[in-house]
């Protein structure tokens, strides 16, 4: 628009804020304003479904990723209990749901552990089984403690060990069940952030309210290993491959033969690390949010600020959780003997959106 004759056409104005526009005189260039003029004009806008890009709530241009995610960790050995816990203010018909989310404390809010990735931790009684259910959210199933505890995925059902993997594709028909004698808990891995405001197409639907199921609860599934459970990673497995590994720390990826470049799924990525004692990995610094989980040994992140550069130490140990954020420049190292990490990212999902970069 080049004048205030042509914006007074615009009929979804009220007049008076047309009037207002005409009467005002402006300067070839502005130093001050009205400060009552000010607080006047921008208390009207939310009325118009405005708001102002230069009001002082906006973010400001710092030449930093924006996020309000700040480094975690979550220590297993004080949760644990809190999971336990959790039985008790749970019914069976609730544990397809008995997860503990673990929030990011910079956000403060449910699903984030960051912007794009969440983390929970799971449990299951003995004989329980949860309602078979599937949703367009990715999800692993990362095992941490427990017997006989199993994943049935489309129709395969998976026993897991303590540092298995398993996939839960998209839109998938699965369930989750412990047959042994001990409580089962599990870390959840999930993409569900992408789709809280960002991507809001999260369906979700359990089996039993489907046609196909005849009113059956559960998918029919068949246990199956090896060849026949594509979407298993066993740990005896991955250790081996990290061990042969050169080196004194290996960082190796799952992968799923199928996919485009290989990663577990289109939004994320997972890896398996090794460090071993008193040895440090090699820094990354990058647009990527990553969540780790030691699955052995103990060691310590250091990590630097990324606004000022100032390095701290965060201290982690077997079970622990802990949540780096992008733009962090970050190394391990181990302590104690070898330390092995499991973690996952966002890197698929950053690099198919052309934000990913690295400054090393």
């Amino acid at each position: 628009m080049s004048s205030l004759t042509e914006l007074s056409t615009v009929s979804t104005l009220p007049s008076g804020h047309v009037e207002s526009l005409k009467s005002l005189k402006l300067a070839a260039s502005h130093e001050e304003v009205d400060q009552e003029y000010r607080k006047t004009f921008l208390a009207e806008l939310p009325d118009l479904g405005l708001r102002a890009l230069w009001h002082n709530e906006m973010r400001t241009f710092t030449g930093l990723p924006n996020s309000d995610c700040v480094p975690h960790r979550w220590s297993y050995e004080t949760a644990r209990e809190v999971i336990l816990r959790a039985a008790g203010a749970t019914t069976t018909a609730e544990a397809e749901r008995r997860a503990l989310l673990m929030i990011n404390p910079g956000m403060k809010r449910a699903p984030y552990t960051t912007d794009t990735i969440l983390a929970a931790w799971q449990l299951l009684l003995p004989g329980e089984k949860a309602l078979c259910h599937r949703h367009t959210v990715f999800a692993i199933r990362f095992f941490i403690e427990g017997s006989k505890g199993y994943t049935a995925v489309g129709g395969k059902k998976m026993y897991m060990e303590p540092g298995d993997l398993i996939l839960t594709t998209q839109f998938n028909w699965h369930d989750h069940g412990n047959d042994g004698d001990d409580p089962c808990i599990w870390l959840d891995g999930l993409d569900q952030p992408l789709f809280e405001g960002n991507f809001p197409l999260n369906f979700q639907m359990r089996f039993m309210n489907h046609p196909d199921s005849v009113g059956a609860r559960y998918h029919a599934s068949e246990v199956a290993t090896g060849a026949d459970a594509p979407g298993q990673y066993k740990w005896k497995d991955m250790k081996a491959r990290l061990d042969a590994a050169a080196g004194t720390s290996a960082r190796l990826e799952y992968q799923v033969e199928s996919m485009p470049e290989k990663h577990i799924s289109r939004t994320i990525a997972a890896y398996a690390i090794r460090i071993n004692a008193e040895s440090t990995t090699s820094p990354l610094h990058d647009t990527c949010n990553n969540i780790f989980h030691a699955i052995s040994g103990a060691g310590y992140s250091t990590i630097q600020d990324r606004e000022t550069g100032a390095e701290s130490r965060m201290q982690w140990k077997k079970g622990d959780t802990w949540v780096i954020p992008a733009w962090y420049h970050f190394t391990h190292s181990a302590t104690d003997g070898s330390a092995y990490v499991f973690n996952y990212t966002d890197f698929p999902t950053i690099e198919k959106l052309g934000f990913y970069h690295s400054a090393l």
